[in-house]
């Protein structure tokens, strides 16, 4: 995705950028409900968002954010 034009405009190539951040549920422990397990998400969308384009960052209950 990173070096693959998307679309041609009149300005040249457009590319597109790529950010996730992902939040896993299972093992031993476990988010409290569905609101913390998309928190979980969002907090780490936007820390792959701050770290720069094109990563993706996966949380787990337990664990620290990356």
């Amino acid at each position: 995705i990173v070096n693959t034009p998307m679309a041609e405009v009149p300005d040249g190539p457009l590319f597109v950028t790529f950010s996730a951040g992902v939040a896993t549920q299972g093992g031993y422990e476990r988010f409290a409900d569905v609101q913390d397990l998309l928190k979980a998400a969002d907090d780490v969308l936007y820390r792959s968002k701050n770290l720069g384009r094109n990563r993706v960052i996966a949380r787990s209950p337990g664990t620290a954010p990356a």
